[in-house]
């Protein structure tokens, strides 16, 4: 060997040592805590922070900033806390500044300190606004806005850092095409979100987000009413999971797959996708109940839709404890309209008032909560508050021009709260309206039965038979479509 080829082969396996140290091994940690392996990630993190505090001080930041991420998805957020605050000490980036100052306001929230976590918040904003309009800024930008409830200006944030970014940057345009799918769903703009999973499939931009890309194509095309789009969609999801040992994400794509099943009226094999999941992996329980629990109602089994919510408050939690709350506060609105649905009403309304709280500041799920409310004045006889609370709802229902999924339940609410009052002429119309709307498959047999039901009331047998007859041929076995089956043998058999 000459005299330059040692020196040669000493530096090449100098650069393997260290790309395997500073990039694979960082990388690798990411990787396992992804798919539920938090525990290796965090030791494997840990062992590396002592190597770079000593051999190459510059990258331990970088090291300790990973380190304190995983610690705080595994809820050990004194750890993740003290980590990020020696971080601070460091001369930063105002991007950096606000990231981690946002990090810290979700820690002190897991820690029970609100106050503490309203500093925190209060300087990531100052941070943002101090940093040039960099993509760093701009996602610690939309991700406080996010925690606000305000999707709307979130999307204004993420797509500011999406302009920053540069077409060769996939990794980063792959994760702000994410966080603008989950923003314009919850601002209730499904076109949107469509869009953006688009482009983010046809340049290619997924990236380690690729499972929740297709995971939000499936959340917004089955909203739109493409079941098979979305069937295609979570089996998407499902497959690229499960290519990563990602068990976690892929029950997660099965416990939504189990709700696309449910809403065309395919109960049996709802139920059976929801067992798959949550065998699969218990962290998809929240999930996967909440589709269970949507069936049991759906087919009038109120006991057992109960029961399943009661899973979904015990599943696995989120890491950050506002998107917890949210959580919990979807799943009391799911118990209230069950008992509502039971014909329980007092029972329904301190589930409602939780859900009222927590979204008191979101402009969609209000208008769900107020829904419920309608619903629940007008089944305990209080005129005056449903007649206010279905004016109310008329006057915003506009507001979601192109979210069907909430213009379909508001409508159903309005037109359910008018037949519960005695309006039986302005019900017949609203269940007409309704009906015309095209709901999913498995709310049709509601719609006619209700529709006879006013029609009866008004002295239209004929009519009134022949909307029960449309709810039982639908061949859904739903809880409506059975009323209607033993309405038509009790006035017309």
């Amino acid at each position: 060997m000459s005299s330059l080829a040692l020196p040669l082969v000493l530096l090449a396996l100098l650069l393997v040592g260290e790309w395997f140290v500073f990039t694979f091994l960082p990388h690798h940690a990411q990787r396992l805590a992804a798919r539920g392996e938090i525990d290796r990630g965090i030791a494997i993190l840990e062992r590396l922070n002592k190597l770079t505090f000593w051999v190459r001080g510059g990258l331990s930041v970088l090291t300790r900033y990973r380190l304190a991420g995983l610690y705080a998805q595994a809820q050990r957020y004194r750890e993740s806390v003290d980590l990020y605050q020696s971080l601070l000490k460091h001369r930063l980036t105002p991007s950096l500044e606000g990231d981690i100052h946002l990090r810290l306001a979700d820690c002190w929230e897991g820690l029970g300190l609100s106050s503490d976590a309203a500093t925190e918040r209060f300087e990531a904003h100052d941070r943002a606004h101090r940093a040039e309009a960099d993509p760093a800024s701009r996602r610690t930008e939309g991700m406080l806005l996010e925690r606000e409830n305000k999707y709307a200006e979130a999307c204004v944030a993420y797509e500011q850092g999406l302009s920053a970014t540069p077409l060769s940057d996939k990794i980063t345009r792959a994760i702000f095409l994410g966080h603008l799918c989950v923003a314009s769903f919850n601002a209730g703009r499904m076109d949107q979100v469509i869009r953006w999973t688009d482009e983010a499939t046809t340049t290619r931009c997924l990236g380690d987000v690729g499972a929740s890309i297709h995971g939000m194509a499936a959340v917004a095309t089955s909203n739109m009413g493409d079941f098979a789009r979305a069937e295609h969609h979570s089996q998407q999801r499902y497959e690229i999971a499960l290519s990563k040992n990602n068990k976690d994400d892929a029950a997660e794509a099965l416990a939504f797959l189990a709700s696309i099943h449910k809403r065309q009226g395919r109960f049996v094999e709802a139920i059976e996708t929801v067992d798959r999941a949550i065998a699969l992996s218990a962290k998809a329980g929240r999930t996967a109940n909440m589709s269970k629990a949507e069936c049991l109602e759906t087919i009038g089994d109120f006991d057992g839709a109960l029961q399943a919510f009661d899973a979904c408050a015990d599943a696995p939690g989120i890491w950050v404890p506002t998107l917890q709350q949210r959580n919990l506060a979807v799943v009391s609105l799911g118990r209230a309209r069950a008992l509502l649905g039971a014909g329980r009403p007092e029972e329904a309304d301190p589930h409602l008032r939780k859900a009222e709280r927590e979204f008191m500041c979101d402009e969609k799920l209000s208008l769900w909560c107020h829904s419920l409310r309608t619903w629940l004045d007008a089944s305990m006889g209080k005129r005056a508050a449903a007649a206010q609370g279905i004016a109310f709802l008329e006057s915003h229902i506009a507001k979601f021009p192109h979210d069907r999924g909430t213009a379909l339940s508001l409508a159903a609410s309005i037109a359910r709260a008018v037949y519960l009052l005695g309006d039986y002429e302005q019900s017949r119309d609203l269940w007409r309206q309704y009906l015309a709307m095209i709901p999913d498959p498995v709310e049709f047999p509601k719609g006619y039965y209700f529709l006879g039901e006013s029609l009866l009331a008004l002295g239209e047998s004929q009519a009134a038979r022949e909307a029960f007859t449309q709810a039982v041929d639908q061949k859904i076995d739903t809880h409506f479509a059975r009323l209607a089956h033993a309405k038509l043998d009790e006035l017309f058999s």
